[in-house]
């Protein structure tokens, strides 16, 4: 400690090196960015981790990277960048940071708060030491990768690995957390060095500081005489009683002054009123993880949630235009005769934090009613939880905890809410930015280290790749609420620091977002590390298909059975649709799955058709654990990372002038859905095939595994696009079955992950975002490249059906007259819908001007299918000609459960979901006329 403070003093005019080091250390962290998308995924310290976490085989994938060239000299030079160059920049930077921060800022130099210097102060000292701990812990980590990379096994075993990697991330993020904290020193520090470097000026920010704290000092003075002031005329005149007027005029004008923050508990409580929030009460009701996790994580945030109303409504009340006239505190007199005279008002404005405080708990127990009360006065919630509570104890239990945290948390703030004066509120005086900011820190510290430090840890916490378990763990509630709470101080003090028409930073920051939005497209998709490899025509790929089921003797000539499936959008409903309905015919059909040629899906029925063939190509388990395996993956939470990644990483870059790919808002849920497959017993070999390749599953010469059409929407264009094992041909030709569609593996010329490929089709708006390539397009610009973006399917076409019936028509041309090699051939459209035309209607009587156009677009995209369905059975089933195929559809009803739309449903839903697949697949075989029946027919054999 001693060494550092001399070093510390030796440094001149508060340490000038501390902005060069940062930028050296962000250069490197950059260069092993660049390193680690040369090496594609997994990066070395991406395997470290899954080994730390998990035990992975290492060893096994290392070796696949000797097989392709250039990724095991990506991997050395990460390694080596990192040991030589990075742990020693980053080393410098955090104990100078550290310790500069612990002696040259406002929070230590400020004499009106001691106990809060001296806090700082050891606190910056400290860390500056511990990260010592960090560097250990990270050369020991780099020497296992080193002994991996020479294929040694490694002296860390996965726990000692889980160590190593806390001892790693602990000390450094809480420095980085500590530093963060003093954005005005980060600012002007970067601002000196600038100068310096640009006009030879030393000093900006010791002189700025020195000013800063006098300001902080005469300030403080001037107030305390206004307070003695007042004190001593209510001693003269008291005051008279406060009338309900003076009560209502107080509470509007404080209102006013914190209408912000009040707009912000409005927009949660609709949010919370969404089908998908409901899903996860559901969850809590009837599942006994529910209790535990969800509740805790949800009420930790609530709280948190309003600690952040009261303290950016604390915040507001100072920074906003006061309106009881211009005091000036250089005039203790005149400003202690206002001050007395509409003190009664005052004493209602300072309330205002208290009572929107007590908000956030209203909202939850009034939707927590809400919801419950929309479940059981129907008399159709009848499920027991699995700990053998029934959902009225579950209920009331949550209601109480949610009771008696707001009881306590509004306890706690009321004693600190005596701090409070409302002499400060009318005497802050707006001056700049920077002095205001100054004065906030003066008047509330511990308000402003609260807020910026709980922007700051969600930041750290969610941008990493680690914030994927996290939201995960705690739930869709708690990412919505945490991250209310740091948009919520956020925009408070860019609102303090938008002084019109001077300082027009909401504006700035307006047209940054805009000016940014051309250049920081982060969402171009993945590229597999693999070259894509060739695929087969359609047609030919079918010849080899007929020619691998043949007939079982020579008296044998029933029709051989060619079974297409459709399976209809509609989030993760239509996911779980999908596989409780394919498995339940794989169950009840005899050799179902080898008489399905192909699935065509959109959106979650894509996702739903593409679980389901990985889980076929992949699962070691035996057949009477398939569902159970599959069901596991399709309830695992998906909105959660998906939200979180939309709100945190997507909305950092969009202030980012440059894209920063590992910030694509699409990968959370990607990784989330491949995580939960990975965690299931999957054949090594095919699970590393899905981590780095879509096209490869398939085995070339094999017809055992369905094809797969996954549908997207070309946003430029409009056109359908699809996703397929085999290729479509040439689609700009009008004799093409798929004439205008694109086929996106020729146009953008390489292979992606099959997570990738997945979720291509199911880009929803907000939540995700397009997805980027480059390539030609047909009947496009004479077939030039141009750059696209692919949407969800169902912007097109929401069932399915169409590019089913292009695939039969196309199959159909390889079998004129319905025989191929005098075999008769009969054609199967199986439609798997999850809409239904007994739903209830929609609420639209709040907002209509917004609320109309959104439910209709949503409630007309999710029935689309119904009526889609009548046509088909109607007009085209059985017809005579080129087109000819038996159809039927599977439809979901959803009658005694609202199932949700986005990317969660609780396992005791999907359960419900797969009683009623299982019941519908079960009526349809046991009429012999049926198209099911006359198919289970011709497969036993």
């Amino acid at each position: 400690m001693k060494r550092l403070a001399f070093l510390a003093e030796r440094l001149p005019n508060g340490y000038p090196y501390r902005t060069h080091l940062l930028l050296a250390s962000v250069g490197v962290a950059i260069l092993i960015g660049v390193i680690q998308q040369g090496l594609g995924e997994p990066s070395m310290h991406d395997l470290a981790i899954a080994y730390a976490r998990t035990g992975a085989n290492v060893d096994g994938i290392i070796s696949t990277w000797r097989q392709t060239d250039n990724r095991l000299v990506w991997a050395w030079l990460e390694v080596l960048v990192d040991i030589f160059l990075f742990i020693p920049a980053y080393t410098a930077t955090v104990m100078v940071w550290c310790w500069f921060c612990a002696h040259e800022t406002l929070y230590v130099r400020n004499p009106a708060h001691p106990r809060l210097g001296r806090l700082m102060n050891v606190a910056g000292r400290l860390l500056a030491i511990t990260i010592w701990f960090t560097v250990l812990a990270d050369l020991l980590e780099n020497t296992t990768m080193l002994q991996w990379l020479l294929g040694h096994d490694g002296f860390l075993s996965p726990g000692a690995m889980r160590l190593i990697w806390w001892l790693k991330i602990g000390p450094i993020a809480t420095a980085f957390w500590y530093v963060a904290l003093h954005p005005i020193a980060i600012a002007f520090s970067v601002w000196d060095t600038v100068r310096r470097w640009l006009f030879g000026r030393r000093g900006f920010y010791t002189t700025t500081l020195t000013r800063l704290v006098r300001h902080m000092i005469r300030r403080r003075q001037q107030r305390l005489r206004v307070v003695d002031a007042v004190s001593d005329r209510c001693e003269r005149f008291p005051p008279s009683q406060a009338t309900l007027r003076d009560r209502l005029t107080g509470l509007w004008k404080g209102f006013l002054n914190v209408q912000i923050i009040v707009y912000l508990l409005a927009a949660s409580a609709l949010v919370f009123q969404l089908g998908q929030f409901d899903e996860i009460f559901y969850l809590l009701l009837t599942q006994k993880q529910g209790i535990g996790t969800v509740l805790f994580s949800t009420g930790l945030s609530l709280a948190w949630w309003s600690l952040t109303v009261y303290i950016c409504s604390k915040v507001m009340l100072y920074i906003q235009p006061s309106y009881y006239g211009a005091l000036n505190p250089a005039h203790p007199e005149a400003a202690a005769r206002q001050i007395v005279r509409f003190r009664n008002e005052l004493q209602v404005l300072r309330l205002m934090p208290l009572i929107l405080a007590g908000l956030p708990f209203v909202i939850a127990i009034v939707t927590v009613l809400a919801n419950y009360y929309q479940l059981h006065f129907p008399w159709t919630f009848e499920p027991i939880s699995p700990d053998g509570f029934g959902p009225a104890v579950r209920f009331y239990s949550v209601l109480l905890t949610l009771v008696l945290i707001a009881v306590g948390l509004l306890w706690l703030l009321r004693r600190f809410d005596r701090r409070l004066q409302y002499t400060d509120i009318v005497l802050f005086g707006s001056e700049s930015p920077v002095r205001d900011y100054a004065m906030l820190v003066d008047l509330a510290p511990r308000s402003i280290l609260f807020g910026q430090g709980t922007v700051v840890g969600l930041l750290m916490v969610f941008l990493p790749s680690a914030g994927l378990a996290l939201a995960q763990g705690i739930g869709l509630y708690a990412v919505v609420l945490f991250w209310l709470c740091g948009f919520a101080f956020l925009i408070t003090i860019l609102y303090q620091l938008n002084q019109l028409p001077r300082y027009p930073v909401l504006v700035v920051a307006g047209l940054l977002v805009l000016i940014f939005s051309r250049c920081n497209d982060n969402t171009s998709i993945q590229e597999s590390p693999l070259p894509a490899p060739p695929r087969e025509a359609l047609e030919t790929y079918y010849r080899r298909w007929l020619d691998h089921r043949p007939p079982t003797g020579k008296g044998d000539t029933l029709p051989l059975p060619v079974v297409v499936v459709a399976t209809a959008g509609g989030g993760i409903r239509a996911t779980n649709w999908t596989t409780e309905c394919l498995v339940s015919l794989r169950d009840s059909i005899p050799n179902f799955d080898r008489y399905v040629f192909g699935i065509s899906g959109v959106s979650g029925g894509g996702v739903g058709a593409a679980t389901y063939i990985a889980s076929l190509k992949g699962f070691i388990e035996p057949d009477s654990a398939f569902r159970i395996r599959l069901r596991s993956v399709v309830t695992q939470d998906l909105i959660s990372p998906a939200v979180a990644s939309a709100l945190f990483r997507g909305g950092v870059n969009n202030f980012s002038p440059v894209p920063i790919p590992d910030l694509d808002r699409n990968r959370w849920i990607e990784d989330a859905w491949q995580n939960a497959l990975f965690s299931q017993p999957l054949d090594t070999a095919v699970q590393q095939t899905l981590r780095q390749s879509f096209l490869r599953l398939w085995t070339p010469g094999s017809t055992g595994l369905p094809c797969l059409f996954l549908n997207t929407t070309i946003a430029e264009t409009g056109q359908k696009g699809i996703l397929a094992n085999v290729s479509l041909g040439q689609t700009s030709d009008s004799l093409n079955a798929f004439f205008d569609v694109a086929d996106l593996f020729s146009s953008f010329g390489h292979d992606v992950p099959y997570k990738t490929a997945t979720f291509l089709c199911a880009r929803f708006p907000f939540v995700t975002s397009g997805g980027k390539a480059t390539g030609p397009l047909p009947n496009i610009e004479s077939g030039a490249p141009i750059t696209y973006h692919m949407l969800d399917g169902g912007y097109v076409e929401n069932t399915g059906i169409v590019t089913a019936v292009q695939v039969i028509r196309t199959l159909q041309r390889v079998t004129p007259g319905g025989r191929w090699r005098g075999r008769p051939v009969q054609y199967y459209l199986l439609f798997l819908r999850n809409g239904s035309v007994s739903e209830q209607a929609a609420n639209v009587s709040l907002f209509k001007f917004a609320n109309e156009p959104l439910k209709g677009f949503l409630q007309s995209w999710e029935r689309a299918g119904v009526g889609l369905d009548q046509l088909v059975r109607s007009t085209l089933n059985g017809e005579a000609g080129q087109l000819d195929f038996q159809y039927t559809s599977l439809g979901l009803e959803s009658g005694n459960h609202n199932y949700p739309l986005g990317w969660y449903i609780s396992p005791t839903a999907a359960d419900t979901m797969g009683i009623q697949a299982r019941s519908a697949v079960s009526n349809a075989l046991k009429d012999n006329t049926s198209v099911l029946s006359r198919l289970r027919q011709r497969t036993k054999r």
